[in-house]
Order: C-alpha cells, then structure tokens, then sequence
C-alpha cells in the first residue's frame, strides 16, 4: 500500500555580512520570513541547503535549526556563501537591526526572527558551546581544508555538500581539482568518534579512508573520499560477501588490542560487561512496557521478561564457554557505513564502535542482508561462509557453530543494552524518542530466544 510523503516547513533565516543583512519575502502587506519545505526523516541540512540554491540559485551553509514556540513550525538560520544578484523579485535583503514588528505583515516570523537572532548572537560570543553554530564558521573550516588540501597539491573548487547541522557536529564533503575530501567534526554524545577514527586510521589504515589531519580545537578529521559504493539492493552478491570477509580480518587484525580500543573510546562489551548490564537492563525494560500507550503489540509481562532474562544470563556463559576472542565490533554495521570497491573495503562512522565477541557485528550486517533480500535464501549462506571462512585459523568449525546458535539473541541484548546504557545521559525528551525502538528490540530478544529455545528442542528429538 502505497503511504503519502511527509513534508516539513521551515522558516528560513538567511543572513549575509556577518550576519547583518537577511533575506526577507515581501508582500503588499509585509515582510515575513521566506517558508522552505522539505521531505521528512532526511538529512536536514543536505535537503535545507538543496532548497535554498534551488529555490533562490543560493549557496548556503546551515549554522542551525530549532523549533519556533509559536506554532509555526521550525526555524533554520543560513549564512549565504555564494552571490546573489538572481534571488527572486519578491525576495529583499534588509539589514537585520533596523527591522521592527510594523515591518512584518506576521507578528510569528518577527518573534521568529528575533529569537534566532538572539540564540545566534549567544554562539557567536560564546555564551553557548558549538563551533559551528557561529557565524563565520565556514570560512573558518575552508582555509583549514585548503590548507591540508594545498600539501597534496589539490585546491578546492568552491563546491560544497553539508549532510549535516548542529552546533557540535559537522560532516561536509568538498570537491577539490583532485579527489573529495569529507570534513567531519564531533561533540557529545558522540565525542568518542573522534579518538576511535584516529586510532584506526592510524593503526588499520587498510579498512579506513585515508587520514589527512584532525583538528583537536573541533574534535574534527579530514579524509580524502574512499573509492567504492555503498552495498544495495542492486549491489553484486560478491560485494556483500567482500563486505563480510574485510570486516572479518579488520577483527583478527584487532586481536591483542582490546584494552587499546576501549580506551581510545570503543563501548565494552566483553561477556563480563554484558553481563553486568543485564539486571539494569531488564529493570529499564520493565519501565518502558509499563509506559507502553498502544494497545499493540502488546507490552511484554514482567514474568516473560524475567524468563527472558534468564535465557540471556544462560546464553552468555554458554558463549563464554567457547572462549572467542575479543576484538573489534560495529554496533551499526549497515550498508551505508561500508564502501566496497575492487580494492577493498572500507569501513565508517565509528561512533558505534565496540568490543566484545566477534560474530555480533555479522549478525548486525546479514539482518541488513535480510532487510533487503530474502531470508534464508542461497545467499544469506554463502554471506556467512564469506565471515566464517576468515576465522577458520583461530576458531574451531564447532566453536563457530556453536556461537552463531547464541549470537542472534545476544548480538540483539549488546545492541539494545548499549542504546539504553547512552540514554543515561541524554535528556528526558530524547529517552522518550527512544522508547519504541527499545521496547521493538526487547520483543526481538524474546522471538530470538523462543527460535532458541525451538532449536534446542528439535536437538533433543
């Protein structure tokens, strides 16, 4: 069936001259403040940025978005990077201090207006954290690339692509006369992204793209792009089955480094701190079917729970019991964090980044697999025989068999106890965002253990 796309206004502050001058839309009645709409659950700032050169033929970067308390919707505030001598008739720019409420013919788009322009003003002296929530901050980010590019004998042709808006984080993709280089910049939660990236390029540089500077000051990176595709739909069997045997030796070549990992910022998720997580997990699972407002699927009982908690206590000394090292794992290993290419693969975003047993990163990547193709099928097998061939030197045949018995229940709880465990310390509002994702994990946990609990059945038949 067939679902309408879901659009989203945003009221557009689009600024000039430090941020004295902004773009107006005039009436006979007024100036309000120019409404650019957008597809829903995408890339803000990509989509954002995409509107405004095809809207007005201007190039913009996005230095933040927010809601409007007055039921307008949200704001989203631009500097202007390129001319703009071809804005449409209708569209004026005035400078920004001399405006008042009788200029506008929308009492909402002034007070929209004033209150970006206060919180701007805040970044910009400091009075809140966020490098690039500052005006200016883009010029700032391009001498820097530049500068890193020039030592490759590249130079940057002006063309940018902004995936992303906040006052923390950053990801740009420049064009250069030779190849792209991406700028990525991270705060918190995310702050160990930054640790990680280094510590693998520095050390894996064959599964990650090419390392050419970080910058402390902004907790940021550049890299030059990696050559590849992403896996799809579409993509080649033999691209996937690339994917999964690269991933696989990165893991070997992590072996001996765990401790290493885990202190450049890499969530521990060895048996022991897995299990440690179990009874504050399950405690929270509790909270979240009791504050379960949808009739279905119905919420999981506190004694199904306790059983389930049970079989993941017993699933996790059973795969102890196999003794698998512990190396590197990929909480979100998706097919939009690999790039595949004859060459090789790389791997990215690493702000999943994890130790812990092996196999939990393939079971994260074959239900993307699943996702896309058909389960059980020819394929979902030789994926496997792709991973599993990479570790026939360390693990025995029967050690594997007997951790894939265990590792879709419990790559399911290392998954969902390390969402829970981050929410500690994210607000209020975006622990209730995550609820439904949780409470949807928990109830694979249970098919996953009663699949479990069937297959032991038919072992004993």
């Amino acid at each position: 069936m067939c679902t309408s796309l879901q659009f989203e206004p945003f009221h557009v502050l689009l600024l000039r001259k430090n941020a004295t001058e902004l773009l107006l839309d005039y009436s006979p009645r007024g100036a309000r403040l120019p409404v650019l709409t957008i597809p829903a659950e995408t890339r803000t700032a990509e989509e954002l940025t995409r509107s405004v050169r095809d809207s007005w033929g201007l190039r913009a970067y996005c230095l933040l978005t927010l809601p409007i308390e007055d039921s307008i919707g949200r704001a989203a505030i631009f500097e202007a990077t390129s001319p703009s001598e071809l804005i449409p008739g209708e569209l004026q720019w005035r400078r920004a201090a001399s405006l008042c409420q009788a200029d506008f013919d929308d009492p909402a788009s002034f007070a929209a207006m004033e209150h970006s322009l206060h919180l701007l003003d805040r970044y910009r002296h400091g009075k809140l954290p966020g490098t690039f929530a500052q005006p200016a901050c883009l010029p700032a980010i391009t001498d820097w690339v530049e500068q890193h590019s020039a030592t490759l004998g590249f130079h940057l042709t002006g063309v940018f692509w902004q995936l992303s808006v906040s006052p923390t984080f950053s990801l740009i993709r420049f064009e250069t006369t030779g190849p792209a280089l991406w700028f990525k910049a991270v705060g918190q939660p995310n702050l160990h992204e930054y640790s990680i990236t280094r510590k693998l390029a520095a050390e894996f540089p064959r599964f990650a793209p090419r390392f050419l500077a970080s910058h402390p000051e902004w907790n940021a990176w550049l890299s030059i792009e990696a050559e590849g595709s992403h896996l799809t739909t579409d993509s080649p069997h033999q691209d996937w089955e690339r994917a999964a045997a690269a991933f696989a030796q990165l893991q070997v070549a992590t072996f001996g480094s765990s401790l290493h990992l885990i202190a450049a910022g890499c969530r521990d998720l060895r048996t022991q701190a897995l299990r440690a997580l179990v009874a504050p997990y399950f405690d929270f699972a509790d909270e979240l079917m009791d504050q379960q407002t949808k009739p279905t699927p119905a919420p999981l009982s506190r004694n199904v729970l306790r059983a389930l908690r049970e079989q993941v206590e017993v699933s996790l000394d059973r795969l102890e019991g196999n003794n698998l090292p512990n190396v590197l794992g990929h909480l979100d290993l998706n097919p939009g964090n690999i790039l595949v290419s004859e060459t090789g693969c790389v791997f990215l975003d690493w702000a999943e980044g994890a130790v812990g047993q092996p196999f939990f990163s393939f079971e994260y990547l074959r239900e993307h697999w699943k996702r896309l193709h058909r389960a059980g099928s020819q394929g979902e097998t030789s994926l496997l025989s792709a991973y599993s061939a990479e570790w026939r030197s360390f693990v025995s045949p029967a050690a594997t068999v007997a951790a894939l018995t265990y590792t879709p229940l419990l790559a399911a709880f290392a998954l969902a106890s390390a969402v829970a465990d981050a929410l500690r310390h994210r607000p209020e509002k975006a622990r209730r965002n995550v609820a439904p994702y949780l409470r949807s994990l928990t109830r694979r946990m249970k098919r996953e253990a009663d699949a479990l609990e069937e297959r032991r059945a038919v072992c004993v038949l």
